[in-house]
């Protein structure tokens, strides 16, 4: 998470200072396309350094209220805040910045307002998604794992079920969702293979579900230990392998 938020401050403080007054007709997306008449109503000279100030302000806040966000509330808001506060910011950009423009680009920075609004609406609900907690039920003839990315196993597909100490080495997410301490969707190993995670903790044991096809799935809730969930899997369905 540091580094993403060094990563991204940092590209926010370098585009502060690409963009100047002499260059603007070739970096500032739509302004080159514009005639003589119109680029004369937008007030360049006052652009440009709104333009600065507000990328020094936003990779300089990314950082700290980042970090602050991410001590001491949790690893998981960091995660949301990295997500949210670019997006909050560049609204608020795309709309103050229109006092420059001169009703040039009056049409596109509505579109842009809306695209914003709907991405930040995106964003929300992947998240909302993301962290709401799977759950690991038991029923007389299967283990269901609800939530994204969650499914239905017949015990009959199970070879075995057993708690583990710690995940394989992961290099790579293949198809789904990691910030922090949640990561769900599949992942890839070092050794080559492809396993499903729906974790909610860092913290071990973890549950590690083996199907008949190979398949791997880990699972860990935050809520409640996986140690416990185990036993009541052993408990509740004796037939398990």
């Amino acid at each position: 998470m540091l580094y993403v938020l060094g990563g991204l401050s940092l590209l926010f403080l370098v585009v502060a200072f690409i963009v100047t007054e002499s260059n603007a007709p070739y970096l500032l997306s739509g302004y080159n396309t514009l005639s003589e008449a119109d680029k004369k109503k937008f007030y360049l000279a006052g652009y440009i350094p709104f333009f600065r100030k507000f990328h020094i302000f936003l990779g300089l806040s990314f950082f700290l209220i980042g970090l602050l966000v991410h001590t001491f509330i949790s690893e998981n808001a960091g995660g949301v805040f990295v997500g949210v506060y670019p997006i909050l910011a560049y609204l608020y950009f795309i709309w103050s910045s229109q006092k420059f423009s001169g009703n040039v680009f009056a049409k596109q920075t509505k579109v842009g307002l809306v695209i914003g609004v709907a991405a930040l609406a995106f964003v929300i609900g992947i998240f909302g998604l993301a962290f709401k907690e799977n759950q690991l039920l038991i029923n007389p003839q299967s283990i269901e794992l609800t939530g994204v990315y969650g499914e239905l196993i017949p015990i009959s597909d199970i070879e075995s079920i057993a708690l583990v100490a710690q995940l394989p080495a992961i290099t790579i997410r293949k198809n789904g969702f990691a910030a922090s301490s949640v990561r769900k969707g599949y992942f890839g190993t070092r050794a080559g293979k492809k396993v499903k995670l729906l974790m909610h903790t860092k913290n071990p044991p973890f549950i590690q579900i083996t199907k008949k096809n190979g398949e791997q799935i880990f699972f860990a809730a935050k809520d409640k230990p996986s140690d416990e969930i185990f036993r009541e899997l052993k408990t509740r369905s004796p037939q398990l392998p």
